[in-house]
């Protein structure tokens, strides 16, 4: 291996946690950065929506669960080896809400974990072509962020499965839903972190950049959108 032939690392969600600790293993033995590459999907170790980062509180703790077998290893690293970081909206498991106390939210993430977490692998090539590079908070990062929007809502999915009425139902409820979901990511219009996808981001209690009446107007636009 070597700059013009790198190796180049896979990992989806569990493997991702795997690859972020191994960046620092490599780096420790002196591996060049251009001689790896990494491309992560799913990550569970996503800086600003990854659970082993979003909930290891205090941040910097690594609190460790032994009789759940695992310890929150915090967020992959972004200044190691080139890194490209796949995530698909509302994925539980790697774009956990910032702020859990948005119940509606942290549901949504629960069914999105069943909805969109093994979904990676059958991603078409328009989904993935549709991610969005998130900003970071320095323009020469080695690792790039992307998020794959998400059309579905997972929280409203199950209706689908009711014949007739599933699908109208979905309708009417999906724009207002979509609005309170994203709320717990600091967001009217947005299911991810508004932050800087390079920092490591923990749990908050509200967000503080929210117009209450901007959150009036999207629930109100909503409302007759999904009567539509």
């Amino acid at each position: 291996a070597d700059a013009a032939n790198p190796v180049v690392v896979f990992g989806l969600s569990q493997s991702s946690i795997i690859a972020s600790t191994t960046m620092t293993e490599l780096a420790g033995q002196g591996v060049p950065s251009d001689d790896v590459h990494f491309v992560l999907v799913g990550d569970v170790s996503n800086p600003d929506g990854g659970v082993m980062e979003r909930f290891d509180v205090p941040p910097g703790s690594d609190p460790s669960f032994p009789s759940l077998g695992f310890t929150l290893t915090g967020a992959t690293p972004d200044d190691l080896y080139p890194t490209d970081i796949y995530t698909q909206e509302y994925d539980g498991f790697a774009d956990f809400p910032q702020y859990p106390l948005n119940l509606v939210s942290d549901l949504n993430a629960l069914l999105g974990i069943l909805y969109d977490h093994g979904a990676y692998l059958g991603d078409t090539a328009a989904q993935i072509d549709s991610a969005i590079q998130l900003p970071t908070s320095a323009t020469d990062t080695l690792t790039n962020y992307y998020i794959i929007p998400d059309d579905s809502l997972p929280l409203l999915d199950p209706l689908r499965l009711v014949p007739i009425i599933g699908q109208p139902l979905y309708d009417l409820l999906e724009p207002d839903a979509r609005v309170l979901v994203d709320l717990g990511y600091g967001s009217i219009t947005d299911g991810w972190g508004q932050g800087d996808a390079d920092v490591p981001t923990t749990l908050g209690l509200f967000p503080t950049n929210l117009d209450p009446a901007a959150v009036a107007t999207a629930l109100s636009d909503g409302l007759q959108q999904g009567i539509s």
